[in-house]
């Protein structure tokens, strides 16, 4: 009978052994198991960022090579040579096509940065109607709208502004007497609100009336200016000036007719008589001089 007992509690401690063995077991391959989790999941995670990482540069890459917007403008042209010629600078046709490369994108249902790119257009002034933006192929957009034509330049402290011969002025100028344009002197201090607006003053619109009047009268090369200054000082008087710098005092504006004044139309009759006399002269002798041109009896004298 104690054998008996002896031999159960050995077999009680083994089997107790044994099932703490097991949980030993079952443990450390429990723990090893997790750890491999978070192993095989960091590598799998690591694996799954550098696919992503290295999909993101491959787009960046493709993206860096696509096809770049190709702006395709209908530019104003004259006939020269034979044939036709765009009169818009090569700086400004850069600039334009600038504002449609940097704005439009190259997906082709963003309609947004086609509005954006024709309000940017508008705003330089150069367009007088809307401009029509349109997608052709995948990077060509074709650009249409009536372009305004540069007439003149108002002079501007040291600055030639371009404008229309409505006075609507555009984004361009130059130096003093570099535009090859006829040029308005002696404006008033104010100035338009931007590219497009008109000049917001009667004596540049004076001033460009009148050269349009003049400008088929034999002799119109000689003209390089019209004086403004004493328009809108209550004489409403305008001067022309050429370009050995002989000014010829014309009077009011073309449209109107002023007591003691020839009119218009005769003016215009009498111009090209009255530069050649402006040309027959010496311009150092006849500094500070003006040619009244006002009526038939043609004299010289002190300018005011």
């Amino acid at each position: 009978m104690a054998k008996k007992s002896a031999r159960s509690r050995r077999q009680g401690k083994s089997e107790q052994w044994g099932a703490t063995r097991v949980w030993q077991v079952l443990a450390t391959t429990g723990t090893a198991l997790i750890m491999l989790g978070i192993l095989g999941g960091a590598t799998l995670g690591r694996s799954a960022m550098q696919q992503t990482v290295a999909g993101l540069k491959a787009a960046e890459l493709k993206k860096s090579h696509r096809p770049g917007i190709s702006p395709d403008f209908d530019w104003p042209t004259t006939v020269g040579g034979g044939k036709a010629i765009s009169w818009l600078d090569p700086e400004t046709q850069a600039r334009l096509k600038e504002i449609v490369t940097s704005t439009v994108t190259i997906d082709p249902f963003d309609t947004g940065s086609l509005v954006l790119a024709q309000k940017r257009l508008m705003d330089t002034g150069w367009f007088r109607s809307p401009v029509v933006l349109k997608r052709e192929r995948l990077s060509t957009i074709k650009v249409e709208g009536r372009f305004r034509v540069p007439f003149a330049a108002v002079r501007c402290g040291d600055r030639d502004h371009l404008v229309t011969s409505r006075s609507e002025l555009l984004d361009k100028s130059y130096p003093p007497g570099a535009s090859s344009l006829r040029v308005i002197t002696g404006a008033g201090e104010q100035r338009p609100a931007g590219p497009g607006h008109t000049w917001p003053t009667a004596d540049v619109q004076a001033g460009l009336d009148l050269l349009d009047f003049i400008r088929n009268v034999k002799g119109f090369e000689r003209v390089v200016a019209i004086d403004v200054s004493a328009f809108d000082q209550g004489r409403r008087q305008l001067m022309i000036v050429t370009a050995s710098g002989v000014r010829i005092l014309w009077g009011g504006p073309h449209d109107e007719f002023l007591p003691g004044e020839e009119r218009p139309a005769n003016k215009l009759a009498m111009l090209p008589r009255v530069l050649e006399a402006a040309a027959a002269g010496n311009p150092n002798e006849l500094a500070g001089y003006i040619l009244d041109a006002r009526t038939k009896s043609l004299g010289w004298q002190p300018a005011p």
